[in-house]
């Protein structure tokens, strides 16, 4: 048009100009990429909404103890000792984020000219649900790590700690000239202790059931 804007039913193609053409190919690259990324998960995060939700609504969930698996025997697996509740709306929040992605997924390939993805109702449809997604993943992700956090600061002995804190706390231990090793000898430090912790446990752990084992005989 005269002012320059790029209108559906006045432009004769279905994008203003080369700049808009690549950048059309370029969100639809990124979404595959994303659509890969959430493809890997879903097996788990079905099965944890079937596990926390089926828990969370029969009387048989509500009156176990937290920390036992898909199977009902004890685990030590972090996501397990988190609060059945909290367990089921973190889970209902990942499941949500694939979905909606998955949505998003297809307006995008549906509406797939730079004009249609830019106007309605092709925005609409694409940035809804993208951005739902985007929303969903994020909550869960602060709800998960605040709860993780939780259950490390109460029981350290028991659970590790985030990766992501192992790795920090060997580069402030590097930075500082604290450690007095290379950066790759601290970290790789850090995690032999931590090997040598989970260790530790593993075998407290043992000796307990062989106790429990042994009075039960004994009885």
């Amino acid at each position: 048009s005269a002012s320059g804007e790029c209108l559906e039913d006045v432009y004769v193609a279905d994008f203003c100009n080369l700049n808009q053409y690549m950048f059309n190919l370029c969100i639809k690259a990124i979404m595959i990429c994303l659509t890969y990324i959430n493809f890997l998960p879903i097996p788990w995060r079905v099965a944890i909404g079937v596990d926390a939700w089926g828990d969370a609504l029969t009387d048989r969930g509500r009156h176990e103890p937290p920390g036992l698996d898909f199977y009902g025997r004890e685990t030590e697996a972090l996501w397990f000792h988190i609060p059945r509740h909290r367990r089921a709306l973190i889970a209902l929040l990942l499941n949500l984020a694939w979905v909606s992605h998955m949505v998003a997924v297809g307006f995008c390939l549906g509406y797939w000219s730079y004009v249609a993805s830019q106007t309605w109702p092709g925005a609409l449809a694409i940035n809804l649900p993208g951005i739902g997604s985007f929303v969903a993943i994020v909550s869960a992700g602060v709800l998960q790590s605040g709860d993780e956090s939780k259950l490390i600061a109460a029981q350290p002995k028991r659970f590790p700690p985030a990766m992501s804190k192992i790795l920090l706390d060997a580069f402030v231990a590097w930075k500082s000239g604290k450690s007095g090793k290379p950066l790759r000898q601290t970290v790789r430090d850090a995690f032999a202790e931590l090997q040598v912790r989970r260790g530790s446990h593993k075998n407290l752990a043992l000796v307990e059931i062989n106790m429990d084992a042994v009075s039960h005989s004994a009885a």
